[in-house]
C-alpha cells in the first residue's frame, strides 16, 4: 500500500489526457486528406485498368477489321483497306499491315494485267473484257504500289519492332522496280532488305534477297506477261499438252478439208470450158482435110475444061458435015 502510494505521480492523468488530445488533433488534421488520397489512388487505378481494357478491345477490333478485309474470299477493296488504316492509325501495326496489303493489291493487279476485283471464269479468263488493263493503267497501278510501299517502309523503319514489315515493303519496292525494268533500283532495294535482316538478326530474308539480286542480270526487262507454255515447269509439275488432245480432231478436220477441196476441184473441172489448146488441135486435124478437098477441086476443074473443049470440037465437026 505504501509502495503504490509512492509510485503515484502528481499530474500523471493530465499528461495522458494531453497525449490523447494530440492524437485526436492529428487525426482531425490529416484524416480527410489521407482519405481523399486513398480515394484518388483507387479511382486512378480503376481508370487505368479501364483504359487498358479499352485499348485491348480496340486492338482486338482493329485486327478483326484487318482480318475481315485481308482474308476475304474475293479480292479486298482498296477503299476498305484505306478505311482500316485511317481508323486504326497508331493501334499496333494494323495501319502498316493494311497499307502493305493495299500495296500488294496494286502490284498483283498490275502483274496479272487485270483490274482489282475482276471476276474470272473457271478457265481463268476475265468474264468482262473491260477488266483487262491497258499499258497506261498497268503502269499507274505499279506507281500506286511503289508509293504505298515507300510510305510503309519509311514508317516501319522509324518505328521499333517493325523490321519484318519494313523488309516486306522493301521486297515490294524491288518487285515493282523489276516490273518496270529498273534493275539498278531493284538491286538497291534488295540491299535494303539485307541490311534490315542483318540488323534484326533474322536469317532467311537476307539469303533470298541476295539470290534475287544475283538473278537480276538474267531477268528480262521487257515487262512482258508470259503465257503458261513459255514458263519453265516447276519440280513435280505436270501439264497437259493441248495439241495432243486435239490431234484426232485436227486430223479429221484436215481429212474433211481435203475431201471438200477434191470435190470442189472436180466440180470446177466439169464447169470450166475447153482450153484454147483444144480448138488449136482441132484446127490442126482439119488442115489436111482442107488441103485434100482443094486438091480434089483442082483436079475436078481441069476435067470440066476438057469436057467443054470436047463439046466445042464436036460442034465444029457437025457444021462442017
Amino acid at each position: 500500500m505504501d509502495e503504490r502510494q509512492t509510485q503515484i505521480k502528481e499530474g500523471e492523468g493530465l499528461q495522458e489526457s494531453r497525449v490523447n488530445e494530440e492524437f485526436l488533433g492529428f487525426l482531425r488534421k490529416w484524416s480527410q486528406p489521407v482519405l481523399l488520397m486513398v480515394v484518388l489512388v483507387s479511382l486512378g487505378w480503376m481508370a487505368w485498368n479501364r483504359y487498358q481494357e479499352g485499348q485491348v478491345a480496340k486492338r482486338d477490333a482493329a485486327f478483326a477489321a484487318l482480318a475481315a478485309n485481308v482474308d476475304r474470299a474475293d479480292s479486298p477493296s482498296p477503299a476498305s483497306l484505306r478505311a482500316v488504316s485511317d481508323e486504326y492509325a497508331g493501334v499496333g501495326s494494323v495501319a502498316l499491315l493494311a497499307d502493305l496489303r493495299l500495296a500488294d493489291l496494286y502490284f498483283e493487279s498490275a502483274r496479272l494485267g487485270l483490274d482489282i476485283g475482276a471476276e474470272l471464269s473457271p478457265t481463268g479468263d476475265p468474264v468482262d473484257d473491260a477488266a483487262v488493263l491497258s499499258a497506261e493503267d498497268r503502269e499507274g497501278y505499279l506507281n500506286d504500289a511503289r508509293r504505298t510501299y515507300r510510305a510503309v517502309l519509311d514508317a516501319a523503319t522509324a518505328a521499333e519492332g517493325r523490321a519484318l514489315i519494313a523488309a516486306n515493303a522493301a521486297f515490294g519496292l524491288a518487285a515493282v522496280a523489276e516490273s518496270l525494268g529498273e534493275n539498278d533500283e531493284a538491286g538497291r532495294m534488295y540491299d535494303k532488305v539485307i541490311a534490315i535482316a542483318e540488323a534484326d538478326g533474322r536469317a532467311g530474308r537476307d539469303i533470298v534477297a541476295r539470290e534475287r539480286k544475283a538473278d537480276l542480270a538474267s531477268l528480262s526487262s521487257d515487262g512482258r506477261i508470259y503465257a503458261l507454255e513459255e514458263l519453265p515447269m516447276l519440280p513435280g509439275e505436270t501439264r497437259e499438252d493441248p495439241d495432243a488432245e486435239q490431234a484426232p480432231e485436227d486430223q479429221n478436220a484436215d481429212d474433211a478439208d481435203a475431201g471438200e477441196s477434191e470435190t470442189a476441184s472436180d466440180e470446177s473441172d466439169e464447169s470450166v470450158p475447153a482450153s484454147p489448146a483444144e480448138p488449136a488441135a482441132t484446127d490442126d486435124a482439119a488442115a489436111p482435110e482442107a488441103e485434100q478437098s482443094e486438091a480434089e477441086q483442082s483436079e475436078a476443074e481441069p476435067s470440066e475444061a476438057d469436057s467443054s473443049e470436047a463439046e466445042q470440037s464436036e460442034a465444029e465437026q457437025s457444021e462442017d458435015g
